[in-house]
């Protein structure tokens, strides 16, 4: 598992606990969450933040439960390999 460079981030184990506000680097550490997407979900209110000073601090508990409601990825055959399958 690898984190974003400069975050002194270990990998979570089952009895550690995830912190109740995360810097963006961190966020995205925890998440596997970009940094673009996570702004984007910031700006349509998905995500919720608070800002200290420069720093924007998301709601881990909100941003996880926020993702774990979104609807399950629909994944199939990529259309090359149904091509080829055909043929």
């Amino acid at each position: 598992m690898s984190f974003a460079k400069g975050t002194g981030l270990a990998p979570i184990g089952l009895s550690m606990v995830a912190p109740k506000f995360a810097g963006l680097a961190m966020w995205c550490a925890l998440s596997g969450i970009g940094r673009t997407k996570t702004y984007e979900l910031l700006g349509n209110g998905t995500l919720q933040a608070v800002k200290c000073g420069a720093k924007v601090l998301i709601d881990v508990d909100r941003g996880l439960a926020a993702i774990g409601a979104m609807p399950p990825a629909q994944i199939g055959p990529s259309g090359r390999s149904a091509k080829s399958k055909a043929a």
